[in-house]
């Protein structure tokens, strides 16, 4: 973190046009080639620090991470609304394909009218969207699954 840390206040110290641009802090919820877990709630201090959006993709740690499978936030007890734009792919936990972006009103509206052009060119079949639909009502509801599968994580991970 403390990379990022000296990173931002490199791009942000004494510089007057950073104020009008827009900065974004881009980070993987869990890091697919390692494994780790990026540290949300440091990223957040540093995102309100020096006044970044956060990105955060979360496609390995929604419905893996958290107390019923809502992600990184979920896990580190950090307010979704302090997350600008939250992305994940729908190919790991929804066993579908596709994908989703979502974040506040005003970053949904910006994609909803910027985007028009690709609905009807790239959006999911029926059958994909009614898969994710279902197993998204299977998987968080009570969190049930997420909690039952936590036992059998720490026995495989102490072998």
């Amino acid at each position: 973190m403390a990379s990022l840390a000296s990173t931002l206040e490199k791009l942000t110290h004494g510089n007057t046009r950073t104020e009008k641009m827009r900065r974004y802090i881009v980070v993987e919820s869990i890091y697919q080639n390692s494994g780790q877990i990026a540290p949300l709630d440091e990223i957040v201090n540093l995102k309100e620090k020096y006044r970044f959006c956060v990105i955060l993709e979360e496609s390995h740690s929604f419905g893996v991470l958290g107390k019923s499978g809502r992600g990184l936030a979920e896990q580190y007890g950090v307010p979704v609304d302090k997350i600008d734009i939250i992305t994940a792919g729908m190919g790991n936990a929804l066993a579908t394909d596709g994908g989703f972006c979502t974040g506040s009103v005003r970053v949904v509206d910006h994609q909803r009218l910027s985007s028009a052009g690709y609905v009807f060119s790239a959006s999911l079949p029926p059958y994909l969207a009614s898969a994710a639909v279902s197993a998204v009502k299977c998987k968080l509801p009570g969190g049930e699954p997420i909690s039952s599968c936590k036992p059998k994580e720490q026995r495989c991970s102490s072998a």
